[in-house]
């Protein structure tokens, strides 16, 4: 069994590749989507490199399901909706937004250092699960 790992030095450098910026920009506080370009797609890609480099699967798509998140008809997020993302994202600062925010804006509290928690939190969980697993006894 390894010792903890932590994610932090592994992480930055993979979403500057992903997102073709230089390590620099890369800083906890760099939204993924606003400071550095990231975009759906790309969330689709962190899951398979954080699902390669950590042996855990975080389908980032899944974060902002427009099923799960109701807004009004000019896509503002409805009341309930602020207590899904809080549900699913529980270290976004939602007090950050303003009264008429869409989904648009709570991607845009996506940063780095959220990213990085996100799938600390991934590899701890199943560290966990591995280490509570019993053999399985056999009779004879």
């Amino acid at each position: 069994m390894t010792d903890y790992l932590d994610v932090t030095d592994d992480v930055r450098p993979m979403i500057a590749d992903l997102l073709g910026v230089d390590d620099e920009e890369v800083t906890p506080e760099a939204s993924f989507e606003r400071d550095l370009g990231g975009e759906s797609i790309d969330y689709l890609d962190l899951t398979f490199r954080v699902e390669q480099k950590f042996g855990v699967r975080v389908d980032f798509k899944d974060l902002f399901d427009s099923q799960d998140i109701a807004t009004d008809e000019a896509g503002r997020l409805l009341p309930d909706a602020l207590t899904v993302i809080q549900r699913k994202l529980p270290l976004l600062d939602l007090s950050l937004l303003g009264e008429d925010a869409g989904v648009s804006q709570v991607r845009e509290l996506v940063t780095v250092a959220v990213l990085t928690q996100i799938i600390q939190q991934a590899v701890d969980a199943a560290r966990v699960a591995t280490v509570n697993q019993t053999p399985t006894s056999r009779l004879s």
